[in-house]
């Protein structure tokens, strides 16, 4: 008996295969048609879009003996370390992981984008034009000659970006940044609708980063050394002077160093460059997934189709 019901299944499901080809080959079609429809769809699509081009610049950590010496002194005299503002800056944070969120951060890539006025290639652009050298802006969303944003949007937005709208165009659509935690190799790409701005925009940020990180750490080592004399002012235990000039020693080493080396947290070990080939956007790619949407949904009206005929 069971036997009887597995012939039965399997030729039920000859059937439904038989009859489910067989209705896709009377429908063919129209597969064809709505196929080339949605490939034709993607192509126009895909062609329409921009190209993008990604410059990388490859960094290295700027490691210095410095650092370990106050570290050392740091960690012997840890409260006292503390309290000038040295603990945290030479034991407890990772300087590579510092500069990298630091990179990352909201503050930094606004000041960035401000200071370098990339707000209207970042929000009006529609491409660059390769022979003139220059952005091709949207006219309906900033008036190049008088330098004003027109876009239209819906209050309580305002047709100039503001620094939060701003960042997240950058972040999301420009930057990318990868570390390596082997060789400690870190990757900064910007991506961008030119070429030349690619390879500008990443080497501003290397620089900017590192002129960031120069001043805040001179202004910490300034803001311990002043804590540090005033307590040798208010101290008269000769072997705790010992230990503040000790720490102010290293924290006008830190100063110093700060003030004498542009290569500050990062050194560039491979530069950006100007991108010849885009990386974007991957329109072969694109076509192929139209001609799959187009195929499937094809398939799917066919097949609704031919059974709601025999079911009526």
């Amino acid at each position: 008996m069971s036997d009887v019901v597995a012939t039965t299944a399997v030729l039920d499901d000859e059937i439904n295969l038989r009859e489910m080809f067989s209705a896709i080959w009377r429908g063919k079609w129209l597969v064809v048609i709505v196929t080339a429809f949605f490939t034709i769809l993607a192509m126009v699509y895909a062609l329409s879009q921009p190209n993008i081009y990604r410059s990388e610049i490859v960094l290295v950590p700027a490691m210095t003996e410095d650092g370990s010496k106050l570290a050392s002194i740091a960690g012997k005299f840890g409260g006292i370390a503390n309290l000038a503002g040295i603990g945290l800056n030479a034991t407890e944070v990772d300087k590579t992981s510092y500069a990298i969120e630091v990179l990352k951060s909201r503050a930094f890539l606004t000041s960035f984008i401000n200071r370098h006025n990339l707000a209207a290639p970042l929000v009006a652009a529609k491409g660059w034009d390769m022979e003139g050298g220059h952005w091709i802006l949207d006219g309906e969303i900033f008036n190049e000659q008088s330098g004003e944003w027109v876009r239209k949007v819906t209050p309580p937005k305002v047709a100039a970006p503001t620094d939060w709208e701003l960042f997240n165009v950058f972040s999301k659509k420009s930057l990318e940044v990868n570390k390596d935690n082997k060789t400690l190799f870190v990757r900064v790409g910007v991506n961008s609708l030119s070429p030349v701005a690619a390879q500008q925009w990443a080497t501003w940020l290397v620089d900017d980063l590192n002129q960031h990180v120069r001043m805040l750490d001179i202004a910490e080592a300034e803001r311990s050394i002043d804590y540090l004399k005033k307590q040798i002012d208010q101290t008269s235990n000769t072997s705790m002077h010992k230990i503040f000039y000790q720490l102010i020693e290293q924290q006008t080493k830190v100063a110093m160093l700060a003030q004498i080396r542009s290569e500050y947290v990062f050194k560039v070990v491979d530069p950006a460059v100007i991108p010849e080939v885009k990386v974007g956007p991957m329109r072969a790619q694109i076509s192929i997934l139209g001609a799959l949407v187009g195929l499937m949904i094809s398939l799917a009206v066919v097949l609704i189709l031919h059974y709601q005929k025999n079911n009526s």
